[in-house]
């Protein structure tokens, strides 16, 4: 008897990733968790080069920007009353209190991104939720709301098909510059608690169903089923970090590892362990005077 409702991952794409290609990921902290590894497995990647991005008009209008080589100026730029510097289209992590310093952060990761998306084999995307933020100053969407007032956004749920041509206009935007691209779409496992319960599993519900419908509208647009292994595979609090929300380490390691069992061969999984553990023992190595 089985007491566990495991995921039959697809193995039509084992082998495709390897330590030779360049790899961009963007979305939800979860592409955080998984790209560190990938970076201490010896990747070529880049892990939100803009900070962590939940929804998929933020991905969509951060992918555009690095494409056009927007430029950005003093005046894209907000001021909250501790007179902090603020980039809406960018985590805090881009902040000061010298505006100069957010736009010349701003303007070097849209250049850095613009030359990675140009010769990268893969894009692994997480989107973590429909639900968006509107500056309603302008009425473009944010990427970081940087605690400014609640008054100063509107929220907005996508509907699946507005998911759908957010995406479809994405890998079409990477494809005008590298047409050789391949894209791999993943729904993060992390439940979206400030949204209720009921409103989490319809904001999962429309990137599943738009997800869905766009990986047989394009080539090479591929399914990763983070989010079902987490809540079908794992579904036993134990898999959970303090908060309940968040994918606990060993989680995070089951997912990371199913992950490399339908994308790598065994031979690049090896490598990747040596690689990994290489890495921790320098991180080891005693100071020597």
């Amino acid at each position: 008897m089985k007491f566990r409702t495991e995921i039959d991952i697809d193995h039509r794409h084992k082998g495709e990733i390897s330590l030779d290609q360049s790899l961009i990921m963007l979305g939800s902290c979860f592409t955080t968790n998984i790209g560190e590894k990938l970076l201490r497995c010896g990747f070529d990647v880049s892990v939100n080069p803009f900070g962590t991005l939940y929804n998929p008009l933020s991905i969509e209008h951060s992918i555009s920007n690095a494409i056009s080589l927007r430029n950005y100026t003093e005046k894209d730029l907000v001021t909250d009353p501790q007179g902090i510097c603020h980039c809406l289209d960018f985590h805090s992590a881009f902040s000061s209190d010298n505006p100069e310093t957010v736009i010349m952060r701003a303007n070097q990761a849209i250049h850095d991104c613009h030359e990675k998306i140009k010769a990268c084999h893969w894009l692994i995307i997480t989107l973590g939720t429909s639900y968006v933020y509107t500056w309603k100053a302008n009425g473009e969407v944010v990427a970081n709301c940087h605690k400014l007032h609640p008054d100063d956004f509107e929220r907005i749920l996508m509907s699946p098909s507005e998911v759908e041509a957010s995406l479809d206009r994405l890998i079409k935007s990477v494809r005008s510059v590298n047409n050789d691209a391949k894209f791999i779409f993943t729904v993060s496992p992390i439940r979206h608690k400030a949204d209720g319960l009921h409103a989490n599993q319809i904001s999962k519900a429309g990137l599943l169903l738009a997800i869905d419908h766009i990986k047989d509208k394009h080539d090479n647009v591929i399914y990763f089923p983070a989010y079902e292994i987490m809540m079908d595979d794992l579904r036993d609090y134990r898999f959970y970090d303090e908060d309940m929300v968040h994918p606990s380490l060993v989680a995070i390691k089951y997912i990371y590892a199913m992950f490399t069992d339908m994308f790598m061969s065994d031979k690049t999984i090896n490598q990747c362990s040596a690689n990994a553990k290489a890495a921790l023992r320098l991180l080891h190595r005693p100071i020597v005077k």
